[in-house]
């Protein structure tokens, strides 16, 4: 226990600039509660055990917030981005279909996200453009796929068409910078 004397107040002297390798000297009252804590070995013993598994548990909690939060990426659907990598199920079939190839690809996500965001479903409310491609009626009977509300049929008849009207995604995107459709 700590004497009446050591728990008077005490007034503290003018600062003085601290060396920077010197330790900074303790205050009086951390000095005070610093020999408290040692005159009480179980105290201590408990309050180090709690401080212990206070770390342990923000630790555990950190660990399982990440682990949480990596498998939110992981089955989150990613976005269409315009970029060469493939994201979702389509971008990835469409990839694989141009075999790999990341510049025609480029193109293809580009052109696609353009007329339709890559969805299936997609409608042009003032024809009868439908689909990943947004192909009218008449330009799906020419692919020799039905129209198909499939998606990667829907690529399929797409990448069919820009290879026998444009040569490859990128002359096909080229060519809908230029006129606004391909």
């Amino acid at each position: 226990m700590l004497s009446p004397d050591e728990l008077a107040p005490v007034v503290p002297e003018p600062a003085e600039p601290a060396a920077s390798s010197a330790p900074a000297k303790p205050s009086p009252f951390a000095a005070a509660l610093t020999r408290m804590v040692a005159s009480n070995p179980v105290q201590a013993a408990a309050e180090a055990a709690a401080k212990a598994a206070a770390e342990q548990a923000a630790a555990a909690a950190e660990a399982a917030e990440a682990e949480k939060a990596e498998e939110a990426e992981e089955s989150a659907p990613a976005a269409s981005s315009g970029s060469a990598s493939a994201s979702g199920s389509y971008q990835e079939y469409a990839l694989a279909q141009l075999g790999g190839n990341a510049s025609e690809f480029s193109c293809l996500e580009s052109l696609w996200g353009k007329e339709s965001g890559w969805n299936p479903n997609a409608q042009n409310p003032t024809s009868t453009a439908y689909g990943i491609p947004q192909f009218l009626d008449s330009t799906w009977k020419g692919t020799g796929i039905a129209k198909t509300s499939d998606p990667y049929r829907q690529i399929d008849a797409g990448l069919i068409y820009i290879d026998s009207r444009y040569g490859s995604p990128c002359g096909a995107w080229a060519h809908s910078k230029s006129t606004g459709w391909y």
